[in-house]
């Protein structure tokens, strides 16, 4: 894709970077190959859950064919689950994440038990390719490992094992905090999210606190302490998902869509099933500590922004860290769909009672897991469907390019298609028009949309306009350009423009 010279992205500048040298050295377009790219990398991330069910399992004791079952489900709900799908379905650079921290996770946990130096590489090796393939992630990835050591450390004393952590783990901070200050101070580099921390430096450091203790803590609480530390913070998430459809929590953004909501609130049936299991496999050293980090990382980062500022930034904040606590969620789902009618220490009774009380368990799961799928296809802020880029949106995009000079108002939608040319595009002038100022005195490019679900003016809210007043707009201007479709654009100009 095309940056702008007055700064890149710098994890965006390295994934495409990446696409681009591969698309010659293979002789493929870059956008064919990102595709590619994107459905090898999405699909492969959710074979994470069946390798570390498969892992814990083993941990457990647990017998072959019942593992083959957890890992099985666990793969399956990832790839059904529409806000996972929809995150791993795009060309982004955040992608490799989803495959990364976990198996950082993984990885820094068996150098800590095991002390063998491949494990020490591949640790290393996660931590060095994350900061300039992902900023943000790379911040989520640090949680993670902290949490790691947090829950691991406490129990074993031995020195080797303290400094191999915290040498690990304090390398990596000052890793991240070297790489995002060399961006910060480059002239063609920029790194995104940061001034989120930087802004609220002690605040971030209080959840860092509660994150250490709250790891070591929760691998070694009672069964119901754990259950209540698992539970609270998604319940308190869902509640404010839920208030969010009344008023907009974050002032400025989007309402939560009724249809966005209903969807949303199925994944309160896996949460469910997934309490069953966090006893059980906290019992396992392996699986209760990567488990903890996996979900503590991205709950700390969730409540640190809800308790910094409540702005736009800090909503899209949330809505990218929450995808990361999908992955642990469904891992534990998967397990505790096993565990029902086991007893307290996880065995299964024979019986058919117990046989059905599963298959049900498997089917409720999977099921609601399904229901959520067309999540990764709706529009977030309007809940209508398709969300997907048109050809005459491409077409558009391609005729603005060639013949309009300057800025041009629009949505987010196209602002973001422009992004990829060397055009301009913004939609803050139109959100001005839409709530009742005057046209923007540039180009405009609209669509009949606006009338009826609205444009799109991520994180804010939709707007609407009237037929009447829209039609009079396009009346008072030069329409230069109209391609039909679906949604029907419309290119036009002041009329003192050239």
């Amino acid at each position: 894709g095309h940056y702008p010279l007055d700064g890149f992205r710098a994890d965006q500048f390295v994934f495409s970077g990446l696409l681009a040298v591969t698309a010659l050295i293979l002789g493929e377009r870059p956008l064919f190959l990102a595709q590619w790219f994107v459905a090898v990398v999405g699909a492969g991330s959710c074979l994470i859950p069946v390798a570390l069910v498969r892992e814990f399992g083993r941990g457990l004791g647990w017998p072959s064919r019942r593992i083959r079952y957890a890992a099985t489900v666990a793969g399956l709900a990832l790839a059904l689950d529409g806000i996972y799908a929809r995150r791993t379905g795009v060309p982004d650079e955040e992608l490799l994440a989803y495959l990364f921290v976990p198996l950082l996770a993984l990885a820094l946990y068996r150098a800590l038990n095991r002390h063998r130096a491949e494990w020490i590489i591949v640790t290393i090796g996660l931590m060095v390719v994350l900061p300039p393939t992902h900023s943000f992630s790379s911040l989520i990835a640090a949680l993670t490992v902290t949490g790691v050591i947090a829950a691991f450390l406490p129990r074993d004393r031995s020195l080797r094992t303290w400094l191999i952590g915290l040498g690990l783990v304090g390398g990596f901070w000052v890793y991240i905090g070297a790489y995002y200050e060399f961006a910060a101070r480059s002239e063609l580099l920029t790194v995104a999210y940061v001034d989120r921390v930087t802004t609220h430096p002690s605040l971030f450091l209080a959840w860092l606190v509660v994150l250490v203790i709250g790891a070591a803590w929760w691998v070694r609480a009672g069964s119901g302490w754990q259950r209540t530390a698992f539970l609270l913070p998604v319940i308190v998430g869902l509640l404010v998902v839920i208030a969010n459809a009344f008023i907009t929590v974050f002032p400025g953004t989007i309402e939560s869509p009724p249809l966005v909501l209903g969807l949303i609130l199925f994944y309160v049936i896996p949460v469910g099933l997934a309490g069953l299991a966090v006893p059980q496999v906290t019992r396992d050293s392996s699986a209760g500590v990567v488990i903890a980090a996996l979900l503590i990382a991205p709950y700390i980062n969730t409540y640190f922004s809800l308790t910094a500022t409540l702005t736009p930034d800090f909503f899209g904040t949330v809505v990218r860290t929450q995808t990361f606590a999908h992955l642990p969620v469904l891992i534990l789902a998967a397990l505790g769909v096993m565990a029902v009618g086991s007893d307290a220490y996880g065995r299964l009774p024979s019986g058919r009672l117990s046989t059905g009380l599963r298959i049900g368990a498997i089917i409720l799961l999977v099921g609601a897991i399904a229901v959520t799928t067309p999540l990764a296809y709706v529009n977030l802020d309007t809940g209508t469907v398709p969300s997907t880029t048109f050809r005459s949106e491409y077409a558009t995009a391609q005729f603005v390019d060639q013949h309009v000079e300057g800025s041009v108002a629009t949505d987010h939608t196209m602002s973001r298609l422009l992004y990829f040319t060397d055009a301009e595009g913004g939609y803050l002038q139109t959100r001005e028009w839409l709530i009742g100022g005057p046209p923007p005195a540039c180009p405009i490019i609209s669509q009949r949309s606006w009338t009826t679900t609205g444009a799109h003016l991520f994180p804010a809210a939709p707007e609407t306009i009237s037929r009447a007043r829209y039609g009079t707009a396009l009346a008072e201007r030069q329409v230069v350009y109209a391609a039909s479709g679906h949604d029907p654009l419309t290119l036009s100009l002041p009329l003192n423009g050239s």
